[in-house]
């Protein structure tokens, strides 16, 4: 245990030391938020004028069409329809249209544009539905129905679900997406971690540093001590992403994030979102042990690159039925349930405890198995120069 924990605490200071670790640790929420706020920011700017539509209008209905249509539109009545064409040429982003009787008849009205500015956006302003409202509402009332039954007519009917378990009625569902964003937070801060630790791994081998500290310690200690580092390194870069970005959320989106995390689903979150984290760095870091450099892995140990994107190939399904088949499934796999069943916690309280127990069972066996696995896999590798080891090599090294 000594051995394990001075490699731990060499890895951590190493890394802490290191100004491209501090460079990125700092970088990373700043990439994110750029990234995020980024798309908003572009759309704000490329955000055109509204477009300008004069509109011959013999029915007088202008003024109750430009209370039910978007700010993306502008409505202008003129009354010489001969001058409609002229208008446009004078005003840029703008058309025309016709409300006469042909059109009402066949029931479409055309707009006429220039090439540049044409409408076709954000559904012509919601002209259409408009349009439709006030014309079905004149033909029902030349039929004699009165206000009242005309809006008894047109109120659309709406399919909507009302859950029977009294804890989900009328919940705020930041109760429950809270939780996921954080779980999310945590796996995605693990997969870099891990893609990090890969990268430390397979450097450590090509400059020989393994093989004096082999000298002295056994591999197993050895890859048990640098996933604990990694671990624990990745739990100071995890802290100080939520460091910065809770105070900003609460205090721009005024969105109380710390009291939708203190409930009892944030402890299974925590320790199989861990889980995982100790789970990908065995598998990355003896992955790393068996290659040369980045640009020579095998498919297989590609593959093993894609293990962390399994769970969202049923991201979906869980999310609409987080109790369904496919959520129990993906729940007993260990390379899928440091992420699902975060996910399900966060999206519903009817998982069973069975179910929490025996994938813990499974996800804790399958990490004392892989960490034993690396520590072999390291060992053999480490001597191995000139070629990546293959699925044959990695069988015969676990077999020991």
């Amino acid at each position: 245990m000594t051995n394990i924990m001075r490699i731990a605490r060499w890895e951590l200071l190493r890394n802490l030391r290191s100004k491209t670790f501090l460079i990125s640790l700092l970088l990373t929420p700043v990439l994110i938020a750029v990234f995020s706020v980024l798309p908003s920011l572009i759309t704000f700017m490329a955000a055109e004028e509204p477009f300008t539509l004069f509109v011959y209008d013999e029915y007088n209905i202008l003024d109750q069409l430009e209370t039910m249509i978007t700010s993306d539109l502008v409505l202008i009545a003129e009354n010489d329809p001969a001058q409609l064409e002229a208008r446009v040429r004078e005003t840029t982003r703008s058309g025309y249209a016709r409300l006469d009787s042909e059109s009402i008849q066949a029931k479409t009205v055309k707009i006429y544009t220039y090439s540049e500015g044409e409408l076709g956006f954000n559904n012509y302003g919601g002209l259409p539905a408009a349009l439709q409202n006030l014309f079905r509402t004149k033909e029902l009332q030349e039929h004699g129905l009165t206000e009242l039954q005309i809006a008894n007519i047109s109120r659309p009917f709406t399919v909507s679900q009302q859950s029977l378990n009294p804890h989900d009625k009328d919940e705020d569902p930041f109760k429950k997406y809270i939780p996921a964003i954080f779980a999310g937070i945590l796996y995605f801060n693990m997969f870099v971690s891990a893609m990090v630790m890969y990268t430390s791994v397979m450097q450590e081998k090509k400059d020989r540093m393994a093989e004096i500290i082999l000298s002295s310690i056994s591999a197993r200690q050895f890859m048990q001590g640098k996933i604990f580092g990694y671990f624990l390194l990745s739990l100071i870069q995890v802290t100080l992403w939520l460091a910065i970005a809770i105070p900003v959320v609460i205090n721009f989106l005024q969105i109380p994030v710390l009291d939708y995390l203190a409930t009892w689903q944030i402890i299974p979150i925590v320790l199989f979102t861990f889980s995982g984290y100790l789970l990908y760095f065995s598998c990355f870091a003896a992955v790393g042990a068996t290659i040369e450099d980045a640009h020579s892995g095998t498919n297989f140990q590609s593959f093993i690159f894609m293990l962390p994107m399994l769970p969202f190939l049923c991201f979906g399904p869980v999310l609409v039925n987080p109790n369904g088949n496919v959520a129990k499934l993906f729940t007993y796999i260990p390379f899928t349930s440091p992420l699902i069943m975060p996910l399900r916690t966060a999206m519903t309280n009817a998982i069973p405890l069975s179910q929490y127990l025996v994938s813990g069972v499974l996800i804790a066996a399958t990490c004392f198995l892989l960490m034993a696995a690396s520590g072999r896999i390291f060992r053999a590798s480490i001597l191995l120069y000139g070629r990546n080891a293959s699925f044959g090599d990695l069988v015969k090294w676990i077999k020991g």
